[in-house]
């Protein structure tokens, strides 16, 4: 019986939350000249990630559940004082949705994430300044209810007509003698971390400007679950035999198969060299290549599969300019990894075999400065 499918469900509500919520605030911080920047600024931007977008063929790579849609909206505001100290505030909402050929057919997620940073140059040479940045995140995922999944043959409820093994709400049946059925799965996931950006840029304004960013980030992430059905221990459904095996036997084997719900580190150390070259004096290209390379602490690992620890990302996009106040921008990344050392919250020991693909995604910002 397949049962490893239902790893896939269980993770893919926190990779679905995780969809495209990369910072979009710190691309900004990468790559524009100071010259290019306002003591106030309000940034909106919005990235995508669709079937008809999916250009490196990642939702291709499965048979079975396979991303759909995923759209994130990220604003922030920063102030910067007269002294150069630079506040950031910035939140993303993201939602994406997968489907399946077998039930449930459709899932969707939500998260928002939360991003707040002090900067302040602590060197300012002839040629270039050396800028310093301090942030903290917060990612919170909405809550995600399974009613019933399908495991093969055999389908687990839930409330569904098609449910082989199902557990009565009990308190809700003395009560009032309805039957009502409890669902599969409830999931929640967060992360909390921490970082710094140290970035170097030259003082003169080019046309060819090249920097350069070193990074570090420390997350913490967890995952929590609740199911009565997995965890029941009514000796009568657990000694039904559906499809010639015990019902228990099956549960145990779905309830061994989730991620760990104990909390782990993650910590990402990043490269970056970062480019913009101007064609005319209102528009701009621009390129930013990263290396990533992760490493993890009270993480148990899956000995059945593959861990990953390194990322290559590409962002290629261009500025148009229409006015003083306002900067327009598009840009297509790409990594080799998935979101790995982007996104703690989507890597746990049974989603960690999708990062082993490519992704891509695409984004439309603005930036107002004044």
């Amino acid at each position: 019986m397949k049962i490893n499918y239902f790893i896939f469900i269980g993770v893919f509500t926190f990779l679905n939350s995780a969809f495209l919520s990369a910072s979009n605030i710190s691309f900004l911080n990468d790559v524009l000249p100071d010259s290019s920047r306002g003591s106030f600024e309000i940034s909106l931007v919005r990235g995508e990630f669709s079937e008809s977008l999916d250009v490196l063929n990642y939702a291709d790579k499965f048979t079975g559940s396979k991303p759909k849609e995923a759209i994130i909206e990220e604003a922030s505001v920063s102030f910067k004082f007269k002294n150069d100290l630079k506040l950031t505030f910035s939140q993303n909402n993201s939602s994406g949705e997968l489907t399946r050929p077998s039930i449930p057919n459709f899932l969707e997620t939500k998260a928002t994430t939360d991003f707040t940073s002090i900067s302040f140059p602590f060197i300012k040479g002839d040629t270039n300044t050396y800028n310093f940045e301090l942030f903290y995140q917060e990612t919170i995922q909405d809550p995600v209810e399974i009613d019933c999944y399908q495991s093969g043959s055999v389908v687990i409820g839930g409330s569904c007509s098609e449910a082989d093994i199902k557990l009565l709400d009990s308190d809700i049946y003395k009560s009032t003698g309805d039957r009502v059925y409890l669902p599969v799965l409830k999931t929640t996931g967060s992360s909390e971390g921490y970082g710094f950006n140290l970035r170097i840029k030259t003082n003169t304004n080019n046309r060819l400007n090249i920097y350069h960013t070193l990074g570090f980030k420390e997350e913490e992430v967890s995952l929590s679950f609740l199911s009565p059905i997995l965890n029941t221990t009514d000796s009568f459904l657990r000694g039904i035999r559906v499809g010639g095996v015990k019902a228990g036997d099956l549960l145990d084997g779905l309830k061994n198969d989730l991620p760990q719900e104990t909390p782990w580190k993650e910590r990402s150390f990043k490269y970056s060299l970062n480019l913009t070259y101007s064609l005319t004096e209102r528009i701009a290209l621009t390129g930013r290549t990263s290396l990533i390379k992760v490493s993890r602490s009270n993480y148990i690992k899956n000995p059945t599969k593959k861990d990953y620890t390194n990322n290559l990302l590409l962002d290629l996009g261009f500025f148009f300019e229409p006015s003083s106040n306002i900067l327009l921008y598009g840009k297509l990344s790409l990594s080799s990894n998935y979101l790995l050392g982007m996104e703690s919250i989507a890597y746990n020991r049974k989603s960690n075999h999708l990062f082993d693909h490519p992704f891509g995604q695409l984004y439309i910002g603005s930036l107002i400065r004044f």
